[in-house]
């Protein structure tokens, strides 16, 4: 099975990392024991140079994986993947409709509906106190204390 191992350089929960990818070596393996487990392969992968990567895309699953590299031997290295599934299906939720409920990026904050209940944050209600003073009518009322209420 070919294999295309790279670098990455951005954090996890970025979806497209296209742009922080470096490398793009192919490589030839076979997965562990001949089982395939599609979500976190295990592959074993002959190699004369040194393997230096922590992430790669398998064609023949069509998914992006995390990557460990542990060496077994001189020339032999195992492959430990674990799928980012937010590389591998980003064009599948990239151009969804969806409501966001909570974001940590300051120039999506427009997109937000603040009126969708968050169980994080919790709504509350409150009421404004607020006392004027009506000049000289107020002050022929000396004793005494007086409330006038609008609404």
């Amino acid at each position: 099975m070919t294999i295309t191992a790279y670098t990455v350089t951005c954090d996890n929960r970025i979806v497209n990392k296209t742009a922080y990818l470096t490398g793009g070596t192919e490589l030839s393996g076979e997965t562990r024991d001949n089982a395939i487990d599609v979500q976190s392969p295990d592959i074993l992968v002959t190699s004369a140079a040194p393997i230096n990567c922590n992430y790669a895309y398998i064609p023949h699953f069509g998914r992006y994986y995390y990557v460990k590299v542990t060496v077994i031997r001189a020339g032999l290295y195992l492959l430990r993947c674990n799928c980012d599934v937010l590389m591998s299906f980003r064009g599948q939720f990239a151009h969804s409709r969806c409501t966001v409920r909570r974001t940590q990026n300051a120039t999506e904050r427009g997109n937000i509906n603040e009126f969708v209940p968050d169980g994080d944050l919790p709504m509350f209600a409150y009421t404004e106190d607020c006392v004027h003073i009506f000049g000289s009518f107020a002050d022929q009322w000396t004793s005494g204390a007086y409330v006038c209420t609008v609404g």
